[in-house]
C-alpha cells in the first residue's frame, strides 16, 4: 500500500511540475518583446552608443519599443525614430525598414558612416529620410530613389556625390535638402 501512494505521489508531482514549466514557458513567451523591437535591435547592433542614450533599448524592458528613447508610435506601432544628436556611429542597418508603418526615419547628427544600404528600398512607407550632418558616403543613385512615398529628403553635410536622378524629380518639388549635399 506505502508503495503505491509513493507512485500516486510521484505521478500527482510529476504532473504538477509539468503544468508549472509549462506556464513558465508561456510567461518567457508573453515577455518577449515585438517583431518591431527586434527589428529595432537589429538596428542597434550595427551602432555604437558611446553615451548609451539607447540604454533602454532592451528585449526585456517593454513588450513593444513605444516608450524607448526616440521611438515613437501611433497606437503600439511605430511610426517615427527620431535619433538625430545622439553621437551615434557606426552603419546603417537595413533591418530599420522591417517596422511596416515607418514614416520618419531621422538619423541627423551623429557619426554614421558608409554607404545607404541597399536594403533601403524596402522602407517602402517612409516619408521623412532625414540623415544629414553624417558621414555617409557614395553615390546618390542608390536605393532611397526607389522609395515614392518620399516627401522630405535631407542628406546635407554628408560625402555623397553626383545628382538627383531626374526620374526622382517629383521630390525636387518637395522639401527636399538633397541639393545641398
Amino acid at each position: 500500500m506505502a508503495i503505491l501512494e509513493c507512485s500516486n505521489s510521484f505521478h500527482f508531482l510529476n504532473g504538477v511540475y509539468m503544468v508549472l514549466l509549462f506556464c513558465l514557458g508561456i510567461m518567457v513567451l508573453v515577455n518577449s518583446v515585438n517583431e518591431e523591437g527586434l527589428s529595432l535591435l537589429r538596428f542597434k547592433a550595427s551602432l555604437l552608443d558611446p553615451n548609451n542614450n539607447l540604454y533602454n533599448w532592451d528585449s526585456s524592458s517593454d513588450l513593444t519599443p513605444c516608450n524607448w528613447t526616440g521611438v515613437y508610435c501611433t497606437g503600439s506601432v511605430v511610426t517615427s525614430v527620431k535619433l538625430y544628436q545622439l553621437n551615434l556611429s557606426g552603419a546603417l542597418a537595413p533591418s530599420i525598414c522591417n517596422l511596416p508603418k515607418l514614416l520618419e526615419l531621422n538619423l541627423s547628427k551623429n557619426f554614421i558612416s558608409g554607404p545607404i544600404p541597399d536594403g533601403f528600398v524596402d522602407c517602402c512607407g517612409l516619408e521623412v529620410l532625414d540623415l544629414c550632418t553624417n558621414r555617409l558616403h557614395g553615390p546618390l543613385l542608390n536605393p532611397i530613389w526607389k522609395i515614392t512615398t518620399l516627401r522630405k529628403l535631407y542628406l546635407c553635410e554628408n560625402y555623397m556625390y553626383g545628382e538627383v536622378p531626374v526620374s526622382y524629380t517629383h521630390l525636387r518639388a518637395h522639401e527636399t535638402e538633397a541639393d545641398r549635399v
